[in-house]
């Protein structure tokens, strides 16, 4: 089934709020199937943000880089409850909760890699990420290191989203050449940034 069909429709195991709801509560028991309805199908949630904006971005931001991390984490979970799949805000948590010995760290992590597995169970040529905050989280976590890059449109690529409808869908397609930090060779990478275009908005 398509992945905006299954998580838009009330009758369906996959909607996205109980999609959502798991994830939050049980991520222990979270499928890769589900992990991947869920971080792909927040392209069609009346949460969708194709890009983390705003002053309580500022405000977390400002927290995170003076190292008041008490602060840090008031102003991110109001964040998270805005967007809860927002990698990179996840991944920032998950390093506040660690500083302040919360215990909320351990699940944040395993928050982080549901959406991972997501991303990489729909594959590498390209790697499909719904931001291009992601390319760079993506990169960092295969342990590659961008040197050089380009982009190009390639709208309604419908042949290359993963179980998606390409109604209302577009993608940037962006190559990187890229230097393998565990073998020090150099590679050309792909990603295609997804995003849905009846909900996009530049802040």
């Amino acid at each position: 089934m398509k992945i905006k069909a299954a998580v838009t429709d009330s009758s369906n195991a996959y909607i996205y709020p109980k999609l959502l709801n798991e994830f939050l509560l049980e991520p222990d028991y979270y499928s890769g199937e589900k992990g991947t309805y869920l971080y792909y199908g927040y392209m069609f949630s009346p949460q969708y943000k194709a890009m983390l904006y705003g002053k309580e971005v500022d405000k977390f931001d400002k927290y995170l880089n003076s190292k008041r991390y008490a602060k840090a984490i008031e102003a991110g979970e109001k964040l998270l409850m805005e967007n809860p799949i927002n990698l990179g805000l996840l991944i920032r948590m998950s390093h506040c909760y660690k500083e302040t010995g919360d215990p909320k760290a351990e699940k944040t992590q395993k928050l982080v890699g549901i959406l991972m597995r997501a991303v990489r169970d729909n594959g590498n040529r390209p790697y499909k990420v719904i931001s291009v905050s992601d390319e760079y989280i993506m990169m960092s976590a295969e342990g590659l290191t961008g040197v050089a890059r380009g982009a190009k449109d390639s709208s309604e690529a419908s042949d290359k989203i993963p179980r998606t409808e390409a109604q209302g869908i577009s993608a940037m397609l962006d190559s990187w050449e890229v230097k393998d930090n565990r073998t020090n060779e150099t590679k050309i990478v792909h990603f295609e940034v997804l995003y849905n275009n009846s909900s996009f908005k530049i802040p």
